[in-house]
């Protein structure tokens, strides 16, 4: 292995466009046991390019596109791109083609995109097979499958994405088979979507024996690489505690990692988790701060646990019409009953009704409501 790169740089240095390209490649792709730089893979691309090497042209275009190991700039790229497609690159000819499609670039002729794609999907090239796939999609799953799935299978990782994305998305057939298959193949690629689906089918037993503590194990590394569902499923498994046990310190791990990524939910269910202390050391300004934002984005669980925050004085002053108002956004569920019970217990901002207060504590300790309170007052008011 490192007698082999010592030949590539020999090469490279003496100016051999095969070394220079293979030098290149090496850089670019991590192999031969070094790390990606793609500045080094650059200069041996450009080294190469300066000698016509098809790929090489190509491939500098393709740095200058996305400024890997160079300051991004779309023209030379295009530039790049022509004088690889003048030497018959088909890479090159489609990558132009989607650079001038998504208006990042103008053309300097009419494109029949679709036309043009599928020529170039005839004649082998993998991104224009996905590109056509991925226009056929759009309408049907099946007229995409025969320019998505073969690639796929090759392991382009975009391909498996589409893919994913449209059994996902498909409302009149059952393809959780598929969506379980692909979903499996995309956890190689860290595409985080994938981890939330397995993570569900494990937890579930669905397309999988069910095995909560791997599924959980899946759901936050979703929720680390920044999908938003891995940290509100995950979460919620502990808050609710009807899979696993209830854990407060656990969800809010999970939701914490939502409120980063501005999970509205997330920010919720956090901030009730903050104002009970349960678990958690209680921090009121936190509460009040998720909460608000929460609210703000139009979330049920928000307006719930601002309106606690009203209540109790959480991170402001208490203010009983305020939760009241909050408290009216609300959907119906057990936590909200227990704070309407609450008010009409003790008469704040409510006339104080016993009898209805009874009733919220009641439907609220049915439900298994989180609170030992909750139990207390449900006794209290049994006893007639």
């Amino acid at each position: 292995m490192v007698d082999e790169l010592k030949k590539l740089y020999k090469g490279y240095e003496k100016g051999d466009v095969d070394s220079a390209f293979n030098l290149g490649q090496v850089y670019f792709l991590g192999l031969l046991g070094q790390e990606v730089n793609y500045y080094l893979a650059f200069k041996a691309f450009m080294l190469a390019a300066e000698q016509n090497h098809v790929l090489a042209l190509a491939n500098v275009g393709y740095c200058y596109e996305f400024g890997l190991g160079v300051k991004k700039d779309l023209f030379k790229a295009e530039e790049y791109y022509k004088q690889a497609e003048k030497l018959g690159s088909l890479t090159a000819k489609c990558n132009l083609l989607h650079l001038y499609e998504t208006g990042q670039l103008k053309a300097d002729k009419q494109y029949d995109f679709f036309q043009e794609y599928k020529i170039l999907a005839l004649k082998g090239d993998v991104r224009a097979k996905y590109k056509v796939g991925k226009i056929l999609g759009e309408k049907s799953i099946k007229n995409a499958l025969p320019y998505l799935k073969p690639i796929a299978e090759d392991g382009y990782v975009p391909a498996q994405i589409e893919l994913f994305n449209l059994y996902n998305k498909a409302l009149f057939e059952d393809y959780s088979k598929e969506l379980n298959y692909w979903a499996t193949k995309l956890l190689d690629a860290n595409y985080p979507y994938a981890y939330y689906v397995k993570g569900k089918a494990f937890i579930n037993g669905e397309q999988e024996p069910k095995n909560v503590n791997k599924g959980l194990e899946l759901l936050k590394k979703g929720a680390k690489l920044g999908d938003k569902r891995c940290c509100l499923f995950g979460g919620l498994c502990y808050y609710n505690g009807e899979i696993v046990g209830r854990n407060y310190k656990n969800a809010l791990e999970f939701f914490e990692m939502g409120v980063k990524l501005g999970c509205a939910e997330c920010a919720g269910y956090a901030s009730i988790i903050y104002g009970s202390g349960i678990d958690v050391k209680r921090d009121k300004d936190k509460a009040f701060k998720y909460g608000a934002f929460s609210a703000s984005e139009g979330v049920s669980k928000g307006y719930l646990a601002l309106a606690k925050c009203y209540l109790y004085g959480y991170g402001t002053n208490i203010d009983y019409e305020q939760a009241y108002n909050n408290l009216c956004y609300c959907e119906e569920d057990e936590e909200n009953d227990f704070t309407w019970g609450w008010l009409y217990h003790n008469g704040f901002y409510l006339k104080k009704d016993l009898k209805r207060a009874g009733e919220q504590y009641r439907t609220a300790f049915a439900y298994k409501y989180n609170n030992f309170y909750a139990l207390g007052v449900y006794l209290s008011f049994s006893i007639e």
